[in-house]
């Protein structure tokens, strides 16, 4: 896949790039502005997911067999509540 060196000129002389904000306020391409030369970068995200998903599994699997699946799977259950309650914008 071919990806543009460059951005297009506006023609109207604008120099930022305004972010459709309707279904979500950020996004990683938001977070760290993944477009135009930057737009390579955006696969490496999947990479980084995957990455850490085999890193969590790998760990928890050793954490299961030293402490006990229960405990293990329970710790992550409020790991995950609580990261999803950090999340939420009130």
């Amino acid at each position: 896949m071919q990806y543009p060196s460059t951005c297009p000129s506006a023609p109207d002389g604008c120099s930022s790039i305004a972010y459709d904000e309707g279904v979500m306020r950020e996004t990683l391409v938001t977070d760290f502005d993944l477009v135009c030369d930057r737009l390579p970068l955006l696969p490496t995200i999947g990479s980084s997911y995957m990455s850490g998903v085999v890193i969590a599994t790998m760990t928890a699997g050793f954490l299961a067999d030293r402490f006990g699946r229960r405990s293990v799977m329970l710790a992550m259950y409020v790991s995950y509540i609580q990261e999803a309650i950090s999340k939420l914008k009130i």
